[in-house]
């Protein structure tokens, strides 16, 4: 009885421990301009995959929030932002295609919304959309991307990226009641 119990205990740690494992993860062909390379060892998931490299791309920037219907004092003031490739921008960069596998439809961005919006849109602007009412705003950009990282958390993969440029392709937002990528 204790071996049966000590087998389904190591199965089940095996099952729920979902880090990420390059020996087990195949992805789709990347531009050649990234490449593989190891994760910043300050990285927020140790089990996390790394490529590295300048490339161009271009989608849109988003910014959303957890802003509440209610008005009740309790809304996300600080937001997330996101990048989600358009069509050839994905074909670019890779995809993890077997363990968890998900096509790139969005990628995370570490730096916070209004140090990104700032040098985009100005202080007037970018504080207009910080006190804003809207869950997310779009932008359509240009982006050079530096690095490319993906990893497991909450049982699903996350994508996220790092840029070395950013730039407008319209200075216009598009603004919409309700965010999409947040969650877990």
């Amino acid at each position: 009885m204790k071996t049966i119990f000590t087998i389904l205990l190591l199965v089940g740690f095996g099952v729920s421990s979902a880090g990420e494992h390059p020996a087990r993860t195949t992805f789709s062909k990347a531009d050649p301009n990234l490449v593989p390379v190891q994760c910043p060892v300050d990285d927020d998931y140790e089990s996390a995959l790394c490529w590295s490299g300048e490339l161009a791309v271009s989608g849109r920037l988003v910014i959303e929030f957890d802003r509440a219907p209610t008005g009740d004092g309790e809304d996300d003031k600080d937001g997330q932002a996101s990048f989600e490739p358009d069509s050839l921008s994905q074909s670019k960069l890779p995809a993890a295609t077997n363990y968890y596998p998900l096509p790139v439809k969005v990628t995370w961005l570490r730096n916070r919304p209004q140090e990104i919006l700032a040098p985009l849109i100005g202080e007037v602007a970018t504080q207009s959309i910080m006190t804003g009412t809207f869950g997310r705003y779009e932008f359509m950009v240009n982006m050079t991307l530096t690095n490319f990282t993906t990893s497991i958390d909450c049982d699903h993969r996350g994508y996220g990226v790092g840029y070395s440029m950013i730039r407008l392709q319209n200075a216009e937002p598009v603004a919409m009641s309700q965010p999409k990528n947040l969650g877990c």
